[in-house]
């Protein structure tokens, strides 16, 4: 990706400092011939880094909105990309919720929190940050929490 910008750029580069210099004749006709398909291959370029870009947003927001990392590839390949608006923010939730219908097994589950007498409400996706000290102390509660959660 960075090598494509960096090629775009120096086509640019090019463009202009031959525009400044004038080259006239036979040579000017060569150049310029030359600085067309540099100037096209350029476009083409951008629009691949465009294409390129708007497709990792949509695994970024796939992953962001509970797909598995390890399906997050295949999901994309079912995001009609060519529909997207790259000048627009993504609408995440919009997105991935046909996919999530289609292919829940794809998306990881949403577990629920659950209220054990004696604490405040404890789920297995907040288990992590939990110290030993607390899980031992509030042993009961995880287990609940871990039976619920898978």
């Amino acid at each position: 990706m960075l090598g494509a910008r960096k090629e775009v750029r120096t086509i640019e580069m090019t463009q202009e400092t031959l525009a400044a210099l004038g080259v006239n004749g036979e040579a000017a006709e060569a150049v310029l011939s030359a600085l067309r398909e540099a100037g096209a291959e350029a476009e083409r370029l951008r629009g691949e880094m465009r294409r390129a870009e708007l497709r990792q947003g949509v695994r970024d927001a796939l992953l962001r909105q509970g797909a598995r990392p390890d399906s997050v590839g295949l999901l994309a390949l079912a995001v009609n990309a060519e529909q997207l608006n790259p000048d627009e923010p993504l609408d995440e939730a919009g997105l991935a919720e046909p996919l999530r219908a289609a292919y829940p097994s794809l998306f990881r589950a949403e577990l629920p929190a659950i209220s054990p007498p004696g604490g405040a409400a404890l789920d297995a996706g907040g288990l992590g940050g939990m110290s030993v000290e607390e899980i031992n102390a509030r042993w009961d509660s995880v287990k609940a929490a871990l039976a619920q959660g898978t």
